[in-house]
C-alpha cells in the first residue's frame, strides 16, 4: 500500500491535535504553560505510540505525525520564550525552557522504554 494513502487519515488526526491544542490554550488563557503542557503530553504520547504501535507503521504515522504533530507546537514555544525573555522575569523563562529542553525528551524516553532488539 502506498504511503500517500495514509495522508487523509494523518491530516484528519492533525486537525484533531490542533483543535485539542487550542482547547488547552484556552483553558490556560494562551500562556506559556499551555505550550509546555501540550508539548509534554505530545512527547509522552509519542513515546507510548512508538512502543505500542511497533507492529503498525500506518497507525504509528497517524498518531505521531498526525495527532501529535498537530498537538505539539515548538514554533509557539519559540515565541513564548521570546516574550518571556522580553518581560524581564527569569523564572518563567527558565521553567518554560527546562520543560522543553529537559522535560520533553525525558517523558518521551520514559514512555518509549527500552528498544526491543
Amino acid at each position: 500500500m502506498s504511503r500517500l494513502s495514509d495522508y487523509p487519515a494523518i491530516a484528519a488526526a492533525a486537525a484533531v491535535g490542533a483543535a485539542s491544542r487550542l482547547a488547552v490554550a484556552e483553558v490556560f488563557e494562551m500562556t506559556w504553560m499551555s505550550t509546555a503542557t501540550v508539548n509534554l503530553v505530545a512527547c509522552l504520547a509519542a513515546g507510548l505510540a512508538l512502543r505500542w504501535c511497533a507492529g503498525s507503521e500506518r497507525l504509528r504515522r497517524i498518531i505521531t505525525a498526525g495527532l501529535l504533530g498537530g498537538l505539539s507546537t515548538f514554533a509557539t514555544l519559540s515565541e513564548d520564550l521570546r516574550e518571556l525573555a522580553a518581560s524581564g522575569e527569569a523564572r518563567p523563562v527558565i521553567l518554560a525552557f527546562v520543560a522543553a529542553a529537559v522535560g520533553c525528551p525525558s517523558v518521551f524516553l520514559l514512555a518509549r522504554g527500552r528498544p526491543r532488539g
